[in-house]
């Protein structure tokens, strides 16, 4: 059989949303975190900084981390992804947790309030190729939904009733379709998500210390544990063991993070080739430059 010389690419989009429309909201280390996890990549992962596309909400930033900007890229990275790419998400900013149709759901907030939700993600996990390889810090529902009241002037409980209004289409699919039209899991899971802590806790970011600037506290302690000796021989298993109990473990705001894929999947080594050409994607890219 003829072997493919291709080289494999390693793609990634980095996201950090410090800035939110209610200043109360805002964070302090989630530019930090992306910087960290770009540094990481290229020194420990030999990831091409052009392949590394950097969203922060920043003044003058080129590519502001809006939901529907995120969702944007990652639309294209799936559309121009071949079968053996890498694909790597990374996000820090906040969380959520929330019940619709009375079911407890979760997702991650942009720079501008927009839920982007696990279905999104299941949306996007579904269009992989089919060989394709591959945190939050929590806003309270009561006052997250407190400021869509105010903005939309509704007096409904329903949070995706608030985001349709406000964002139209470009709200998350969970609150546009009807129940029978979403996505629904592949037959086997491509999915590998590590998040900061389980679904009901809140994380936390970390003051500056000897593991750099300020900056979420599992971010931090998964960069440190990846520049140790063995960093490249981790398994996702023994990265996301090894961060839960650091963290886990702290007198002060402990969080326990997670690991969310096939148990083959578990034993396989960070940011290698997952197995059975499963994608990595959950904690992605187009070809741009680390912004200046």
């Amino acid at each position: 059989m003829p072997v493919s010389n291709k080289e494999v690419a390693k793609k990634a989009i980095l996201v950090g949303c410090n800035n939110y429309p209610y200043p109360k909201e805002n964070l302090s280390g989630c530019h930090n975190d992306v910087y960290n996890m770009h540094n990481t990549l290229i020194k420990r992962f030999h990831f091409d900084p052009k392949r590394i596309l950097v969203m922060v909400d920043k003044p003058g930033s080129k590519h502001m981390p809006t939901a529907a900007n995120i969702k944007k890229q990652l639309k294209k990275m799936i559309e121009d992804a071949d079968e053996e790419d890498r694909l790597f998400f990374f996000f820090s900013g906040h969380g959520k947790t929330f019940c619709h149709n009375g079911e407890s759901k979760q997702a991650i907030v942009p720079s501008d309030d927009n839920l982007i939700t696990c279905m999104d993600f299941r949306y996007y996990v579904n269009r992989l190729p089919k060989k394709a390889t591959n945190k939050p810090k929590m806003i309270p529902y009561e006052s997250y939904m407190a400021n869509l009241s105010a903005m939309t002037g509704l007096n409904n409980p329903d949070i995706g009733a608030h985001l349709v209004e406000l964002f139209g289409s470009e709200a998350s699919i969970m609150f546009r379709l009807r129940p029978d039209q979403h996505p629904k899991p592949l037959k086997t899971n491509q999915g590998i998500l590590l998040s900061g802590g389980e679904p009901s806790e809140e994380t936390f970011e970390d003051p500056e210390d000897k593991n750099g600037p300020v900056g979420g506290a599992f971010t931090k302690t998964v960069v440190a544990i990846l520049k140790g000796h063995l960093a490249q021989l981790q398994t996702r298993n023994r990265l996301s063991g090894s961060a839960r109990g650091i963290l886990g473990n702290r007198k002060k705001d402990p969080q326990h993070p997670c690991l969310y894929c096939s148990s083959k999947n578990a034993d396989a080594v960070f940011l290698r080739k997952a197995s059975h050409g499963r994608a990595e994607i959950g904690e992605t890219s187009e070809d741009r430059v680390l912004e200046d």
